[in-house]
């Protein structure tokens, strides 16, 4: 069982940050500019990037 709850516990984790993401972006191409949005949309994929090397690295730590 624990080795199960493990396994799925990065896959929760990266769907919960992942809505997050998408709520922030929602929230916040709202005020933005054309101008600032660019800089949005580079950083949110810096951060899906960073999320997957902490989620590669939580899956090595577990296995």
């Amino acid at each position: 069982m624990l080795i199960l709850n493990r396994a799925r516990a990065p896959e929760l984790h990266a769907g919960a940050l992942f809505q997050v993401l998408k709520q922030l972006r929602q929230g916040m191409v709202k005020y933005m500019t054309v101008k600032r949005r660019c800089d949005l949309m580079l950083r949110t994929i810096l951060m899906i990037i960073g999320a997957i090397v902490v989620i590669g690295a939580i899956i090595r730590f577990v296995f």
